[in-house]
C-alpha cells in the first residue's frame, strides 16, 4: 500500500541463511524495489546505510542481535521507526516516535 511514485522500498538483510528464508523472508524481500545485504561490521553497515541518506528506516527488530542493538544508536535516516513490539520499550532516545504500526504485510 506505499505510493511507488513516491516511495523507493529498499530491504535490509543480516546474515541471510538459507534455512530462515521462507514465505515471510520471500514477501518481504519481493516488496521492495532493492534488497541490500549489510556487511557484519557494524561501521561499514552504516556507512551502507548512511550513503541511501533514507528518508524513513524502519526497524524489524531491535536488540535481537550485537547489530541489531548498535545500529539504532546512529541517526541513519532522517527519521526512524520501530516496529510493534519495540516502539515503545526500545530504550533508544534517537528514535522519532514513530510506530510503524500501520504497515501491514496484507
Amino acid at each position: 500500500n506505499i505510493d511507488r511514485e513516491r516511495y523507493h522500498v529498499t530491504v535490509f538483510i543480516q546474515n541471510p541463511e538459507e534455512e530462515l528464508k521462507d514465505e515471510v523472508y520471500n514477501r518481504i524481500v519481493s516488496s521492495a524495489e532493492e534488497m541490500v545485504e549489510l556487511p557484519n561490521d557494524l561501521d561499514d553497515a552504516r556507512q551502507l546505510i548512511m550513503a541511501r541518506e533514507l528518508d524513513l528506516l524502519v526497524y524489524g527488530d531491535v536488540g535481537m542481535d550485537s547489530m541489531g542493538f548498535f545500529l539504532p544508536f546512529s541517526r541513519l535516516a532522517r527519521r526512524t521507526a520501530l516496529f510493534w513490539g519495540h516502539a515503545l520499550s526500545s530504550g533508544l532516545a534517537n528514535y522519532d516516535g514513530v510506530e510503524a504500526t500501520g504497515l501491514s504485510p496484507e
